[in-house]
């Protein structure tokens, strides 16, 4: 029963994809052009969000097309599946960290500038949670080596 209801979310995983995908590049497609204006030096609340929007689903159809190749391997049979997973954590790192990191930072400082909140600490928290994330792997760098 238990393997079925995995089978079954796999399959619903599957179907997803294609979804996600489309959407991807449907919500790039409405963001594009005040991305580029963020580029070219506009840098109001809205070119933040856009250029964060932009940056976060360019990660997200990347990330979905590697994860997704990678399983279909699998359900073909093709033993490179097992390289592809094995070095997922190549693509997990620009396509989902990074990608969501830089579209996270783009989000909240086109927050505070549209809200006209000061950033206050903003940049010291931030700070303060890349340090904790380097204090953990040094913890538990041992184990992983």
């Amino acid at each position: 029963m238990i393997e079925q209801l995995y089978h079954m979310g796999e399959a619903v995983s599957i179907a997803l994809t294609f979804v996600t995908l489309h959407l991807c590049l449907e919500v790039n497609r409405l963001w594009l052009v005040k991305a580029y204006e963020f580029l070219r030096g506009h840098r109001e609340a809205v070119g933040w969000v856009a250029f964060g929007v932009v940056v976060h689903f360019t990660g997200s159809f990347w990330d979905n097309t590697f994860w997704g190749y990678t399983w279909d391997l699998k359900y073909k049979g093709d033993p490179a599946y097992l390289e592809w997973f094995k070095n997922g954590v190549w693509a997990n790192i620009p396509f989902r960290q990074l990608a969501t990191s830089v579209a996270g930072y783009c989000y909240v400082r086109g927050s505070y500038l549209f809200l006209g909140i000061p950033f206050g600490t903003f940049h010291l928290r931030l700070l303060l949670s890349l340090t904790i994330g380097i204090t953990y792997v040094t913890i538990i760098a041992p184990t992983m080596l």
